[in-house]
């Protein structure tokens, strides 16, 4: 806790200092006007945050513009100390740092600067981001800049803590960052500045708000790794088939050569993702059935039971048909069968691939051998 108000205390003296020039201590107070904002940085999205003046004007009218841009972003009048908190302002969205300016309205001049507030950008990368579904779980390197000297930042991914760090004074941070067996997709990361732990033995104890009744706001920042899937399995080609041209005899009489017979009856095949998660749905690809008719698709577990979540589909002039096969929420994980049969004139066609069952992004850390069937 001592870090982080030595890091708020050392703002307040570098806009006193930027604020001699602005201003001078008003009436009855010992030091310059000074502005404090938290968090100290930002990840360069719009943030809610809080602001603290003090030794400013009793009574006055102020307010808290970005530089630059002019952007409003708090007003009032100030106490009859001369200070103000406004709480829960939204800091804009930038590329960089944060200029803040506090403005006192006198009556004599107008609007007048009298303090100023730099908010930083603290940022993280993941290096390399994005993986492949086989590689995990490995490390990938997470490097960051910006953040507040002396301070410790933790990572955390998908919302589970990892490695910590400790900012140096160039404010750029590194560590490398395990990424678990995840499902296909980005999986968020995350590092936050933690608040220090409190002393042993203090003769005066250190602050545990920004201001009274103003918790204190920690700079955080984002990224994401994506895990990427395998390519699925592609459709097998046809290959045409040529017929034979009839042949005239050398007898007056002309007599063609009989085309060869094909084979009516086709092969099927069937074909699925090779990974399905959980409560999300299998595209299922068969070839070689009866053109025109329905063929019925069904789920089978190991035991040989069979799971909800099937499907039907009508086989095109050519045979083949395409179809989603939906696995419920919170089904059984693990390897699984999908059966298609069709029953056509010529008997019963039938074709049968397997696909592995993978936890869905809202179910972490299931047990594979529970869950609904």
């Amino acid at each position: 806790m001592r870090r982080l108000v030595a890091v708020l205390a050392a703002g307040a003296l570098a806009s006193a200092a930027a604020a001699s020039t602005l201003a001078t201590p008003a009436s009855g107070a010992t030091s310059l006007p000074y502005l404090l904002a938290q968090p100290v940085c930002t990840d360069g999205t719009a943030t809610t945050g809080d602001l603290l003046g003090g030794s400013l004007n009793a009574n006055h009218q102020f307010r808290v513009l970005v530089d630059g841009s002019g952007q409003q972003v708090a007003s009032g009048v100030t106490s009859a100390t001369g200070s103000f908190v406004a709480e829960a302002v939204t800091l804009p969205a930038a590329t960089g740092p944060i200029v803040l300016r506090l403005q006192l309205a006198i009556i004599e001049t107008g609007w007048v600067d009298t303090a100023t507030r730099t908010v930083g950008r603290c940022t993280i990368a993941a290096d390399p981001g994005s993986v492949e579904l086989a590689e995990l779980p490995r490390s990938v390197h997470v490097t960051g800049a910006g953040w507040p000297r002396s301070q410790t930042v933790r990572f955390a991914v998908d919302g589970v803590q990892g490695p910590s760090v400790v900012a140096p004074p160039s404010g750029d941070i590194a560590s490398d960052v395990s990424i678990p067996v995840r499902p296909c997709g980005p999986v968020p990361l995350r590092a936050q500045m933690l608040e220090p732990p409190p002393p042993v033995i203090s003769v005066v104890s250190p602050p545990t708000e920004f201001a009274p009744g103003v918790p204190f706001r920690f700079p955080r920042a984002s990224t994401t790794v994506t895990v990427v899937c395998p390519e699925p399995t592609p459709t097998p080609t046809d290959i045409p088939t040529t017929t034979p041209t009839p042949v005239d005899t050398p007898t007056p009489v002309l007599t063609p050569t009989p085309t060869p017979t094909l084979d009516e009856t086709p092969t099927p095949t069937l074909t699925v993702d090779p990974l399905v998660m959980s409560g999300g749905v299998g595209m299922a690809r068969g070839d070689g059935f009866q053109p025109e008719a329905t063929v019925v698709l069904t789920w089978t577990l190991p035991s040989g039971t069979k799971a909800p979540g099937g499907s039907s589909a009508v086989a095109d002039a050519q045979g083949r048909f395409v179809a989603q096969c939906l696995v419920l929420p919170r089904a059984m994980l693990g390897p699984r069968s999908l059966r298609a049969v069709q029953t056509a004139p010529s008997g019963q066609l039938a074709a049968a691939a397997t696909t592995l069952v993978v936890s869905g992004p809202m179910e972490p850390g299931r047990n594979r051998l529970l869950g609904r069937r």
